[in-house]
């Protein structure tokens, strides 16, 4: 109940509810000690109170989405009802306007200051006016505390609600903005992202992370299906961020395997806690293509191992055995020319090799680009020769690229 005032005061029924339990407490025990009642007054209080709970309980089953303060007529009503029911018993009841309290406290917490202004001054003016119009004075303090004080003092505690009314709506305000905007990020992430309290227990998840649970297997206690990156070995459920009670010693990242053997996607997630004994939120992403990527590539590269150096193996090999051969018909010249650049092609493969096993940053940087063109200007000059050009090669402090 405290929850629903709290989030739509201007709105929520129970308030008048309240007023309306109170008014008739109220009447109940005047009719059980037999006081005198004015029965147009008591019965156009009673409408006035009743047919306020009637509009507030069709306005929380749909409230209004625009122009929320006209709300503020209800509670003003009631301060004339209360009025009016004070105006019912021929002899002063001063508790009858404790019921003021309600419909005052009401005002200065939901609605802005010009309406607590309008509610005051009913509260204040209403019985002075109503007991001045029959012509009598004020003579007993009584009277002028009935009157006069009462009324007053119940104004000022409404206008010291009204800032604590004012702090709250907009910090209301401004959590109803963070939750929006929290709800939109998960929303529009791909990425699976849950959120569990200080003792582990599942507080929200987006449709991401809901899916990846469902592949899992997750009854609410363990995950059937969560394997190493093995793809074999199962992983107990207690031991992961993702699916039971939260350790984050650091947020390093982990992959798992998700679903059952035949129907598998990989994972990877990391942890990170929500302030000192706020909770956790883990994030995952699927990286099965990436996995898989990584996976052909190692394989690819095991073919090229062979594929390439076996027959370069092959070639240098020969090459050897026919420069051994004295009486080779084969100019000598281009055995050396060929083996040269099978020497320099066995090399590079093997530079090539050894750099597609590395993990390869993105990052952007410069080199001395005239070794590599040494090489390149060295491959051709005996071809370079036997046509009659001369190649020259002049460092002019350095090629960077």
């Amino acid at each position: 109940m405290f929850s629903a005032v709290l989030s739509s005061p201007r709105t929520s029924p129970y308030p008048q509810l309240a007023l309306t339990a109170a008014f008739a407490v109220t009447l109940a025990s005047a009719a059980l000690f037999r006081l005198e009642l004015r029965p147009l007054f008591a019965l156009s209080a009673g409408a006035i109170i009743v047919a306020g709970a009637i509009v507030m309980l069709v306005a929380a089953r749909r409230p209004p989405r625009r122009r929320t303060w006209t709300m503020a007529i209800v509670p003003i009503l009631d301060i004339i009802a209360v009025a009016l029911f004070r105006e019912a018993t021929v002899q002063p009841i001063t508790a009858i306007g404790l019921l003021l309290a309600i419909p005052l406290s009401w005002l200065a917490f939901a609605f802005a200051l010009p309406a607590v202004i309008v509610g005051v001054l009913v509260t204040i003016t209403w019985p002075a006016l109503a007991y001045l119009s029959i012509g009598e004075q004020v003579t007993t303090f009584p009277e002028f505390f009935a009157l006069w004080a009462f009324p007053t003092l119940t104004g000022i505690v409404a206008f010291s609600v009204y800032p604590i009314g004012v702090a709250y709506r907009r910090e209301h305000a401004e959590s109803v903005r963070q939750t929006e905007t929290v709800n939109a990020i998960l929303a529009s992430t791909v990425d699976a992202i849950t959120v569990f309290d200080s003792e582990g227990s599942h507080v929200r998840s987006n449709a991401a992370a809901e899916a990846m649970s469902r592949r899992a297997g997750w009854s609410g206690e363990r995950a059937a299906h969560v394997y190493a990156t093995d793809r074999q070995t199962a992983l107990p459920s207690d031991a992961l961020s993702w699916f039971g009670q939260i350790e984050v010693q650091r947020s390093a990242s982990r992959t798992v395997w998700l679903g059952p053997p035949e129907d598998q996607v990989a994972v990877r997630y990391s942890a990170a806690r929500i302030g000192e004994g706020g909770g956790v939120v883990v994030t995952g992403t699927e990286v099965t293509g990436l996995v898989t990527a990584v996976e052909t590539r190692e394989a690819f590269i095991g073919t090229l191992n062979h594929e390439l150096r076996s027959p370069l193996t092959v070639l240098l090999g020969e090459t050897d055995l026919a420069l051994e051969n004295d009486g080779d018909c084969i100019p000598r010249e281009r055995v050396e020319r060929i083996e040269a650049a099978a020497t320099r092609l066995r090399d590079t493969v093997g530079r090539l090799l050894t750099t597609a096993r590395r993990d390869i940053s993105a990052d952007l940087d410069t080199t001395d680009a005239g070794f590599a063109v040494q090489r390149a200007v060295d491959g051709l000059r005996p071809l370079a020769r036997s046509r009659g050009v001369t190649l020259s090669l002049y460092d002019r402090g350095g090629v960077l690229a």
